[in-house]
């Protein structure tokens, strides 16, 4: 079971990298490499997650910070 759900984030991941814009794509990097450094998880939410899922060729980008 933890294999498919690997294979699938894995497939969701390079989803989110076709989907993006080369700005876009940067810009979430950028927000990565922060939240990294100041030791704060990230979790993707909302509509992007279901675009994601049904395969849409844009996704919208919401993020939710974890820390204080």
């Amino acid at each position: 079971m933890v294999e498919k759900g690997l294979t699938t984030a894995t497939k969701l991941l390079a989803r989110l990298q076709r989907a993006l814009s080369a700005g876009a794509d940067q810009a979430l990097k950028a927000v990565l490499r922060l939240a990294e450094e100041e030791g704060r998880t990230l979790y993707l939410v909302g509509g992007g997650v279901r675009d994601l899922v049904l395969g849409c060729d844009q996704v919208d980008i919401d993020l939710v910070g974890e820390g204080s």
